[in-house]
């Protein structure tokens, strides 16, 4: 299975321009690196790194005797299961990114890669490895969509969660479709919005009007046409959707400098197909010596427990609300530490309460606002992962409930240090934001007076129950 989620390799030969459906991440080990981004330039240096999204046209060259580096490419679809529309994200993840927040970040990304190399390397039982390989794939990817998800314009992060859905299925569809004659119109019903607050969305995200996205989108799909068949500049055009050659010309040269035929004279004699590398170990050019590479790592190496598991079993029962017999300790507000990240956090998730809250056990309070129940648990420090075993008594027989889970998502380790060292002020407005989008599910009971559900936290992760009778 793993042999199907990525491929790990380490080269030191340079790779002419081609494209593939693989998110790509490179880190420079020895070296000055020059990678050509969909006719961009991005210089590396030792200890750089840069995310290449799925379909960038891409090659990668040296620009210094000795060269070396390693390269990961994630199937993307593999990992919806744990971070969910994860391959709808494209990424902004290059050497431009050096405020203090995206190095402390990328650090934390290196460590994960370079123990990724070492663990697929190691002649041992890979069984045992393969969970550790997947937790710092999801990791690495997680960061990735919190703190590096492409935005354009500033504009963007006044999206909600629902929006941005929304607009990025619109936008795959706009690739689906660009071939075609497509219309707004066409578009928003698709994601069962309207014309123009589609509209609005995209001007928010690309900075584009609709019909500049889409020729953006068709000027980008013409590539694979130019380097990859004899069709004219004429064809291409009519292929990828534009109504007219002129049309083509003038996007391409807004976008990428230069005209669809120059671009294929520059490019085509180096140009070749990527094919997807088969296999569950590390992938080494010719003439590398292990001993080096591994050496040359340890400088990136943070050493990452795994996290152990910490299973509780929470029992509340909703009848002693009426008399005050809930947990063992009632506070107005259970102020923690906030020099650690998990005080930080829990802090912040019961600043709003106006009811008592009811402490049942370390980290797992209860209280109830008007007509509901809510429960908050949090991931208890030092544990790596707290598993709650909720169990709800009381429920009401015959009587008819529904329920809101939330969670907070993983929080990166950088982003947690920054948070204990006071640094809580250098995070910028988007990363603040995009700290606390929340997963949901909602779920109802109906003639039971139990309800028992799991929750699974890393440290650091807050989730919460919300409980309510209907009438």
């Amino acid at each position: 299975m793993l042999e199907k989620m990525l491929t790990v390799s380490v080269k030191n030969k340079v790779q002419p321009i081609h494209w593939h459906d693989l998110l790509e991440l490179n880190l420079v080990l020895v070296g000055e690196m020059e990678v050509v981004r969909n006719n961009r330039v991005f210089s590396l240096q030792e200890g750089e790194m840069i995310v290449l999204n799925r379909d960038d046209v891409h090659s990668i060259s040296s620009k210094s005797e000795e060269f070396l580096y390693i390269q990961i490419q994630f199937s993307m679809e593999y990992y919806n299961q744990y971070i969910p529309d994860i391959w709808t994200v494209l990424f902004d993840c290059s050497p431009k990114n050096d405020d203090i927040i995206s190095q402390n970040l990328k650090a934390e990304m290196k460590s994960h890669l370079c123990s990724i190399v070492r663990m697929m390397d190691a002649h041992r039982d890979y069984v045992d490895a393969e969970k550790k390989i997947v937790y710092y794939c999801i990791d690495i990817l997680s960061t990735l969509k919190m703190a590096f998800a492409a935005v354009r314009s500033s504009e963007a992060s006044s999206l909600s969660e629902e929006q941005n859905g929304r607009l990025w299925k619109a936008i795959d569809y706009m690739y689906d479709n660009h071939a075609r004659k497509l219309t707004l119109h066409e578009v928003a019903q698709q994601v069962y919005i309207s014309a123009d607050y589609l509209s609005k969305l995209l001007k928010k995200q690309s900075g584009m009007a609709f019909e500049e996205f889409l020729s953006f989108i068709r000027a980008e799909m013409s590539i694979r046409a130019l380097l990859n068949t004899d069709m004219s500049i004429t064809n291409i055009a009519y292929e990828c959707g534009f109504s007219a050659p002129k049309y083509y010309h003038a996007a391409f040269l807004k976008i990428y400098g230069c005209a669809p035929l120059e671009y294929r004279k520059n490019n085509r004699k180096n140009f070749m197909m990527e094919r997807q590398k088969e296999a569950a170990k590390v992938l080494y050019d010719d003439g590398i010596d292990k001993r080096h590479v591994f050496k040359l790592m340890e400088k990136y190496r943070i050493l990452f427990e795994i996290p152990s598991s910490v299973q509780e079993t929470i029992r509340i029962d909703i009848r002693n609300f009426k008399n005050g017999a809930v947990g063992f300790g009632a506070v107005k507000y259970p102020k923690t530490n906030t020099k650690d990240f998990l005080g930080y956090m829990v802090d912040a998730a019961l600043a709003e309460i106006q009811t008592p809250c009811f402490k049942l056990c370390d980290h797992v309070y209860a209280w109830q606002e008007h007509d509901a129940i809510k429960l908050l648990a949090a991931g208890l420090e030092n544990s790596g992962r707290s598993e709650y075993v909720i169990q709800i008594e009381g429920l009401e027989n015959p009587g008819h409930y529904i329920y809101c889970r939330e969670k907070t998502p993983d929080i990166p380790d950088g982003i947690k240090k920054m948070i204990e060292k006071g640094e809580m002020h250098k995070l910028d407005r988007d990363l603040a934001g995009n700290l606390y989008h929340r997963t949901f599910e909602y779920g109802e009971v109906s003639h039971k007076q139990q309800l028992s559900m799991n929750i699974e936290l890393k440290e650091g992760q807050i989730a919460k129950i919300t409980l309510q009778k209907i009438k």
